[in-house]
C-alpha cells in the first residue's frame, strides 16, 4: 500500500486533520497538548501522525525558518 493509500484509508473521526497537523508542524505544540486542545485520543493523533510524517515536516518546515 502506497503512503497516499495509507493517509486516505485513516478515518477522519470529524477532526480537523489539516489543521491539528498545521498547528503542530507551525509550533511548538505537542501531542498531548493537541489531544487535550482538540479532545482526540492519543493513540490516533499518534497514528496519524506517524503516516503523514508530521516529525519530518516540522524539521523541513523550521529548517525552511532558519
Amino acid at each position: 500500500m502506497s503512503e497516499k493509500e495509507k493517509i486516505s484509508a485513516l478515518p477522519s473521526d470529524g477532526y480537523d486533520w489539516t489543521k491539528i497537523r498545521l498547528e503542530y508542524v507551525t509550533t511548538d505544540i505537542t501531542y498531548q497538548e493537541l489531544c487535550d486542545k482538540h479532545g482526540c485520543s492519543m493513540s490516533v493523533l499518534s497514528k496519524r501522525a506517524s503516516t503523514e510524517k508530521w516529525r519530518e515536516e516540522r524539521k523541513k518546515q523550521r529548517k525552511r525558518i532558519e
